[in-house]
């Protein structure tokens, strides 16, 4: 049986995301099998893999940092806006006839459970994306990609904050504190990224952090342009998407070259300031 991580953010574009497309690189090139893990994506970037059955270009990419072939089990809940009908659901791959979100989140709750369970007994480690913010107190009792999935699998958790817009003492100490004894129990490390220039620079912040959180800081990680496109098009400013980054790219094969080529950059970025070794300790110990 495997174990995990979860990483989490504070808000969303904090670069989670981009964490985990790192991280599972990192693990795989250090010779684990690792695979990817989101209970539910919201986005209207959809892949359809060899089987016919439909996930998120997200969960694609990070099969693709994992070098393994994506599969619905990495995210098995797809939420796809629609302008007609609201919402689609798509469950395991395959659309579910109901758009009444409420009607069926209980039962979409156990089907995620039971694909991260798959994951584990395949895999040496999951590596588990959260989404948006894990306190927005009027959805924490909906919530199934953030804590109440992290409390139920007892998933170790790390945190990440974003310095770039400023802020970030607040919202790691805010998220910290909004969080239930339990959930907090789960949180284990914090991570600050896209910092501009070199950690050093930093200076007195790491211990200032680790005061006031009680949490080890596992890195300041640099903000990084990388030719990756982004999870939807809802992002702010102009989406990068593969049309924007590929556009002369006419083979598949080209295209895969290309990306893994921007993962093991950002891989290789991200790892100079990760204290990787503390983050297997903790997916070690557990949640």
């Amino acid at each position: 049986m495997g174990k995990a991580i979860m990483v989490m953010g504070t808000a969303s574009g904090v670069g989670k995301s981009t964490v985990v497309l790192a991280l599972c690189r990192i693990l795989t090139k250090m010779g684990y099998r690792v695979a990817p893990f989101k209970a539910q994506n919201i986005t209207d970037n959809v892949d359809v893999i060899s089987d016919g059955k439909k996930i998120a270009k997200s969960s694609v990419l990070a099969a693709m940092a994992c070098n393994v072939e994506p599969h619905p089990d990495m995210g098995p809940i797809l939420l796809v806006p629609s302008k007609r009908i609201g919402v689609k659901i798509i469950l395991n791959g395959e659309e579910i006839k109901t758009q009444n979100l409420n009607e069926v989140r209980a039962y979409l709750f156990e089907q995620a459970f039971l694909a991260y369970e798959r994951l584990l007994k395949s895999y040496d480690i999951v590596v588990v994306e959260g989404a948006g913010s894990p306190v927005e107190l009027n959805l924490m009792n909906r919530d199934i990609v953030n804590m109440n999935f992290a409390t139920r699998a007892k998933i170790p958790v790390m945190l990440i904050g974003e310095i770039h817009r400023g802020g970030v003492f607040a919202a790691v100490y805010g998220t910290l504190t909004l969080l239930s004894e339990e959930q907090r129990s789960l949180v284990k490390a914090v991570v600050i990224n896209k910092f501009m220039g070199g950690s050093a620079h930093f200076g007195d912040g790491k211990n200032i952090m680790e005061e006031i959180t009680k949490l080890p800081l596992l890195g300041v990680l640099p903000y990084m342009s990388i030719e990756i496109e982004d999870e939807d098009s809802l992002v702010e400013g102009v989406p990068k998407t593969r049309e924007s980054l590929y556009a002369d790219v006419t083979t598949e094969k080209r295209y895969i070259i290309l990306v893994n080529s921007a993962i093991d950059k950002l891989a290789t970025q991200m790892q100079r300031e990760l204290d990787v070794s503390a983050v297997i300790k903790i997916i070690n110990e557990g949640g």
